[in-house]
């Protein structure tokens, strides 16, 4: 199979993210944060995600502020991103 460079198409940047979401093949993933799959963070107020502090009460709303991270990349017409960091790929 041949690999890809960027720029991708619109058409391959849509198929990328819809495979990425529906399980059809093993996502890419962070060459980064792939080691941390699954880890929990907490939502700040501002946005910002910190790691899930040890004791956090899960109980009533607490959970709606909590965050898995999959580390999935997203694709772009520059390649692939990590949302979580600045990892970039630029093939497929």
């Amino acid at each position: 199979m041949e690999r890809i460079s960027p720029p991708w198409p619109k058409e391959l940047v849509d198929k990328l993210n819809k495979q990425q979401r529906d399980g059809s093949v093993h996502p890419y993933t962070c060459g980064h944060c792939r080691d941390k799959l699954g880890t929990w963070f907490l939502k700040q107020t501002d946005g910002t995600l910190i790691p899930e502090p040890k004791g956090y009460d899960r109980s009533g709303d607490g959970w709606k502020k909590l965050v898995c991270l999959d580390r999935e990349l997203v694709a772009t017409e520059n390649g692939w991103i990590c949302p979580t960091c600045d990892y970039k790929q630029d093939w497929c």
